[in-house]
């Protein structure tokens, strides 16, 4: 192609008249061996590509492994024969992605793990504790609130309800004859919950037994009533009984 003239266009000249041209040769900027810059800020790339008669383009990526403000990799690649003031496209690290945490609260296991996993977190420890207010089989708590900005990546551990505490109690008694027991031979006990459901029994319980200890665990309830049917016999052979029921309070096992 044509460089330049010696007679600048628009001008009038006699019809004949040589110009004179210059016809480019085609080699034009000199080609250059684009550096490695990879790995390096993003100020000393750009410094030793301009360094080099190479232009830059820069662009950001989050990464989990290389440092914010690195480059991360290049485009030309190095090595590769560019002309003088070619653009070389660094890509620079921005460092780790950050996440919002959601709100996990009340959700199920299952459906806390895909959120996390959705959102780019890990998820750490299930552990589980009991609550009042949230169902079993639904998060109670989380190790990282709800809203919070943290790394992609970063651990979440979950608390799981196992619902309600069940509160157990129990029952210790030492069970006397009566004081006029001159005809007494024996008892049959029970122990009965606050619902009239028999909890336990001892039957045919003679008079060499009293005092008569009592021990029941595990009651659901808090009171009940401990029933004693006292079983006598006068001289002539005679049976009669009596029934004693005593209303009971429970002791907190736990």
């Amino acid at each position: 192609q044509v460089i330049s003239q010696d007679i600048a266009q628009g001008e009038m000249v006699d019809e004949g008249t040589m110009v004179r041209v210059v016809v480019s040769s085609g080699k034009g900027a000199s080609e250059i061996s684009v550096p490695n810059v990879s790995g390096y800020t993003d100020t000393a790339a750009i410094g030793m590509l301009q360094d080099a008669g190479l232009d830059y383009n820069r662009e950001y990526e989050s990464s989990e492994k290389v440092p914010e403000g690195t480059v991360i990799r290049q485009s030309p690649e190095s090595g590769t024969m560019a002309l003088e003031g070619t653009k070389v496209t660094i890509v620079v690290s921005q460092g780790k992605q950050s996440v919002t945490v959601p709100d996990l609260k009340d959700n199920t296991e299952s459906e806390a793990k895909q959120a996390l996993e959705k959102a780019g977190l890990q998820v750490g420890t299930v552990s589980t504790d009991y609550s009042d207010t949230i169902e079993e089989g639904r998060v109670i708590d989380q190790s990282e609130v709800a809203g919070k900005t943290v790394y992609s990546g970063t651990t979440v551990n979950l608390v799981v309800s196992l619902g309600p505490k069940e509160v157990l109690y129990m029952f210790r008694a030492n069970v006397k004859l009566p004081p006029d027991n001159d005809t007494v031979v024996s008892a049959n006990i029970k122990l009965l919950d606050a619902d009239g459901n028999v909890l336990d029994s001892w039957d045919n319980v003679s008079t060499a037994s009293f005092p008569f200890s009592i021990e029941v665990m595990n009651i659901k309830s808090d009171s009940g009533t401990l029933i004693i049917e006292w079983v006598m016999e006068d001289e002539e052979g005679n049976v009669t009984t009596s029934t004693q029921n005593a209303p009971q309070t429970f002791q907190n096992q736990n």
